[in-house]
């Protein structure tokens, strides 16, 4: 199997869509963060490992639209996955029952995207040193 069949990008930022290099399998949509969160979750419930963090970066979820995660196909379920997940499940829905996501400016949003975006390019050199966010192993 190669690479780019086992490791999987589950995003809803479109910016994306015109950077795909064969490392990943893109899985985009345009849907919501905890759309993304959500997504993420079933995925790993069908033997996916997460490879970034669904927290990463200091942007919560009330204040940016956009989420992007890296997952690894794997044999069983990973369960420090799915607590992980879980997690940032109950936390998104915590930030956004206080306060929700503003009406931002298209150019906001734009900044937002290439914040996205920069989080999962720093994930991606990373592992072309056989290291993510998270541990593999």
């Amino acid at each position: 199997m190669s690479k780019s069949e086992e490791i999987v990008l589950v995003t809803n930022n479109d910016r994306f869509l015109s950077r795909e290099d064969g490392n990943y399998t893109l899985m985009y949509e345009d849907c919501s963060y905890m759309d993304v969160l959500n997504s993420v979750r079933n995925r790993v419930h069908s033997n996916y490992r997460i490879l970034t963090h669904p927290m990463a970066g200091s942007l919560k979820p009330n204040q940016t639209p956009y989420k992007s995660v890296l997952l690894i196909k794997d044999e069983t379920i990973d369960f420090k996955s799915l607590e992980m997940i879980e997690s940032a499940i109950a936390s998104a829905e915590k930030f956004m029952k206080f306060r929700k996501l503003p009406n931002w400016t298209e150019k906001c949003l734009r900044d937002f995207k290439t914040l996205d975006l920069s989080f999962i390019e720093g994930a991606l050199l990373n592992k072309s040193r056989n290291s993510y966010y998270i541990k593999t192993n």
